[in-house]
């Protein structure tokens, strides 16, 4: 039985130095509590996505990188990335499309699907979620995340320290 860490979180990080440090911290922290072994699962946008995928790696961590080309990468002690599974469609949607518009919600979904199902099968799985402003994105997994049955926890940047 392994632990998996999912992390959901505003571009928006990026926007301000108290942002970023606010963000930082939060990864950092929780990071930081995670047993050895672990395994992170993140997506592939800008801001909390690319900051912790870095760290989880720099300390060691396995990490699932759910990219928006519809492929799953594998990231292993700061290797270069490996493809390990198509989880949309070989063609992704055009720029400019509704399906376009929503693609991001779908690869969260399937961020949920895959920890949900190695849940399922014994592993444990807490997802945290880092609220910089609406954060839409971020608020759809937390509960997409909370209705597939996963642990979750929300932090929202304190008022006045964001962008």
């Amino acid at each position: 039985m392994r632990h998996i860490e999912v992390f959901t979180g505003a571009r928006a990080v990026e926007d301000s130095p108290a942002s970023r440090v606010w963000a930082a911290d939060l990864v950092d922290a929780v990071l930081r509590d995670l047993p050895n072994g672990s395994l992170v699962v993140v997506g592939d946008a800008r801001g909390l996505d690319a900051l912790v995928c870095y760290r989880a790696q720099a300390l060691g961590f396995a990490v699932r990188r759910f990219a928006l080309d519809g492929w799953a990468y594998g990231h292993e002690d700061f290797g270069d990335a490996r493809q390990l599974w198509q989880w949309g469609p070989r063609d992704v949607p055009a720029y400019g499309t509704p399906e376009r518009k929503r693609w991001p919600l779908d690869r969260n979904d399937a961020m949920v699907r895959y920890v949900a199902q190695l849940a399922a099968s014994g592993d444990t799985a807490h997802v945290t979620g880092a609220i910089v402003g609406p954060s839409r994105g971020t608020r759809y997994t937390i509960n997409a995340a909370a209705r597939a049955g996963l642990t979750t926890c929300a932090y929202e940047m304190p008022d006045g320290a964001g962008p």
